[in-house]
């Protein structure tokens, strides 16, 4: 609450009240750090704290990368639930790289849990922040996934294949508006127009 006081007055242009503000935050984390150093709630609290830092001048980015690492640390110590908030944690942080910790943290869960559709697809949108090709192959996957028997995730693999179809399309339409040849903007128009057809049959 003391965190989301200090924006608000930074909001307000109070921002010499909204640095002491979160400064005493900040005092009250280091004190909880000292008492426990690798707690998962407290690196989640300290990154809340440096992104609000950071949005009102008071502190480097680079802060927030590195917490983001030492989440990511702590994501590889605990259960494949506990990792995959961290993960969602890690992405609100709004950093580059944030997506390589995540990616890896997505990857184990999906190694564990083949039939996990919702985290593959989200595996597929952070590969596409770093690499297109690579996004497109995931998604891909998901279009082309035999049918699961029952389930949860059964029950909307076609839903998730739908928007898998989407994000392919989305992918090759970047891919040919910023094509510099003619020819890699065919190959983006002919990708077009398959996943047009995709979406349709879906």
């Amino acid at each position: 609450l003391r965190i989301l006081d200090g924006v608000g007055l930074a909001g307000g242009g109070r921002r010499l009240e909204a640095a002491e503000r979160l400064a005493e935050v900040e005092e009250t984390l280091e004190a909880a750090a000292a008492a426990n150093a690798e707690g998962v709630e407290l690196l989640l609290a300290r990154l809340e704290l440096a992104k609000h830092r950071v949005a009102i001048g008071e502190a480097d980015p680079i802060e927030i990368d590195a917490l983001v690492e030492a989440i990511g640390e702590a994501a590889a110590r605990v259960d494949s639930s506990q990792s995959l908030r961290l993960a969602r944690a890690m992405l609100g942080a709004g950093r580059p790289i944030a997506l390589e910790r995540v990616d890896r943290l997505l990857a184990d869960h999906v190694a564990e849990n083949p039939d996990d559709l919702f985290h593959i697809q989200l595996m597929a949108f952070v590969r596409q922040g770093v690499d297109r090709d690579a996004g497109r192959e995931v998604a891909t996957t998901l279009i082309e996934r035999p049918r699961l028997p029952v389930g949860l995730n059964a029950a909307f693999q076609d839903e998730v294949a739908l928007r898998a179809a989407a994000q392919v399309f989305d992918i090759d339409f970047g891919d040919w508006s910023q094509a510099t040849t003619p020819e890699s903007r065919q190959v983006a128009v002919d990708r077009m127009s398959k996943g047009l057809e995709t979406i349709r049959t879906l």
